[in-house]
């Protein structure tokens, strides 16, 4: 059975969210989904206020405990910062802002999130509920890997050349050398133009070099 056909549930340790629609701040840790092989229905974008994802969804699993979806969860990447000289990794929100529901019935499941007032007031009042794409569902999986039984975006190893362009990089980034639009090579960063998500977005990717943490 290849990727293509088959898709991925979580069983959350900690989780997040925001609010769903139909269609075509920074948290400084976020805490990754544990996955389990299972079918699965459509992913769907539910929008939050930015650093309130962890706090929706974790309401989610607490007061609809599994009722009209599978699961609930953020995209994480792993991230690094310096501090007196060394690399220390971190986690944060891949889509700030966005939580990912996987549901079968996601009307229902939206009516859920929008009678039950605790719920009701996480969701962003500006937006909807609105579907992802399955060539944008694939992308997400590949880029988090089929081995890593989480969802999270790791680091990608690169290699420089001699003026420190990047000639060759595994992971997430192996998709995207030919999007990059900034590269912080000393904070381990680069930016991707990409169109994800229903519009085109810059997004930051971490990377390590040979020997880093």
């Amino acid at each position: 059975m290849s990727w293509s056909d088959e898709r991925w549930n979580i069983g959350w340790i900690e989780i997040v969210s925001g609010q769903l629609r139909d269609g075509s701040g920074m948290a400084k840790h976020t805490h990754c989904a544990l996955v389990r092989k299972e079918k699965c229905g459509m992913w769907y974008v539910i929008q939050t206020e930015t650093g309130r994802e962890q706090q929706l969804v974790k309401c989610i699993e607490n007061i609809l405990a599994g009722n009209s979806y599978r699961a609930c969860f953020v995209i994480g990447q792993e991230c690094v910062w310096r501090n007196a000289g060394k690399l220390k990794a971190y986690q944060k929100p891949l889509f700030p802002s966005y939580v990912i529901a996987d549901t079968d019935t996601p009307e229902a499941f939206f009516l859920a999130l929008k009678q039950v007032p605790k719920l009701s007031r996480l969701l962003r009042t500006d937006s909807d509920f609105w579907e992802v794409r399955e060539e944008e569902r694939q992308l997400l999986c590949r880029m988090m890997g089929q081995k890593e039984y989480q969802y999270i975006v790791r680091r990608s190893l690169v290699t420089l050349d001699e003026n420190g362009a990047i000639i060759k990089a595994d992971g997430p980034l192996s998709f995207f050398l030919d999007k990059i639009v900034r590269k912080r090579i000393r904070k381990r960063v680069v930016t991707v133009e990409v169109e994800i998500l229903r519009e085109k977005r810059r997004i930051e990717l971490g990377i390590r070099l040979d020997g880093d943490v």
